[in-house]
């Protein structure tokens, strides 16, 4: 995903693992900004439940000018399986902080699971 001014994104994160041995979610999102921009980096899961997520935060970062910020969230079962399904929504906001505010000036956004 690419942009250039703030801006909310969700993402949906899918249980692929039906094995006996157990294993964590895990998704992490990095924040790729252009040059002379900063934006930071804001994630949202509940961990508990599949529900969408506003307010609960799971991680931030806030590098400074034109650094890249990462995420790293984690959830679900251990190391044994319990059955259940962790699935989850993960709601991203990507913060304008300083920096030229200019449509020709773009972010990048990457996610990745496990």
């Amino acid at each position: 995903m690419t942009g250039a001014t703030s801006e909310w994104l969700r993402v949906r994160v899918l249980e692929a693992n039906e094995s006996v041995v157990g294993q964590k979610l895990k998704v992490t999102i990095t924040l790729q900004p252009a040059n002379q921009t900063n934006f930071d980096l804001f994630v949202f899961v509940n961990k508990g439940s599949d529900v969408i997520e506003c307010s609960d935060l799971a991680g931030s970062s806030m590098e400074t000018l034109s650094k890249p910020d990462t995420v790293s969230v984690s959830w679900g079962e251990g190391s044994v399986a319990n059955g259940d399904d962790d699935h989850r929504w993960v709601s991203i906001e990507v913060r304008h902080k300083t920096g030229e505010c200019d449509t020709t000036k773009k972010w990048t956004l990457t996610v990745k699971g496990n």
